[in-house]
């Protein structure tokens, strides 16, 4: 394979793209951005080596000329990184600078998993930073209230109900 091409594995959610989350957030990251949601709800249950396919959704009250970067990453319970992705938002296609006050954005994911991943329950966390000093955004609630750098999104359970 070239470097210049990718192999990418996409799993559909069962009930379609749309932009309506089954679990609604409200939290702002920065100054302009707020994550309103993701898809499905959980907790999520899935197999060491499997993708992990899931929908987080933006918006922005306020156009911007600052790019930013999703971060994703599986953490276990201790906070060990053990599977991540960072990416512009939408693969790519839909950099911050170009949402538009009103528009949902709806950026999919499919979360590779290692292989050798044990059985047990690990937390999904999301967040945007800046790639030039790779600085992340703080997460504010609607209140204004400052919640750190990160959104703990949902439960991942692997392999079944058992585990650490």
């Amino acid at each position: 394979l070239s470097p210049a091409m990718r192999l990418v594995r996409y799993q559909l959610l069962e009930d379609g793209p749309d932009d309506t989350p089954q679990a609604a957030l409200d939290l702002r990251l920065g100054d302009r951005l707020w994550l309103t949601g993701y898809s499905p709800a959980g907790p999520l249950q899935v197999q060491s080596g499997e993708a992990l396919p899931f929908s987080l959704f933006w918006r922005t009250d306020q156009p911007g000329e600052q790019d930013y970067v999703v971060f994703v990453q599986l953490l276990s319970q201790g906070g060990e990184l053990l599977a991540q992705v960072d990416r512009t938002p939408v693969g790519g296609f839909r950099p911050t600078s170009t949402w538009q006050p009103g528009e949902v954005i709806r950026d999919n994911y499919g979360l590779a998993l290692p292989p050798d991943l044990p059985p047990g329950r690990y937390q999904l966390i999301v967040g945007l930073y800046s790639p030039g000093s790779m600085q992340r955004l703080v997460v504010s609630n609607s209140e204004g209230v400052q919640m750190g750098d990160y959104v703990p999104l949902v439960e991942v359970i692997v392999g079944g109900e058992e585990g650490p």
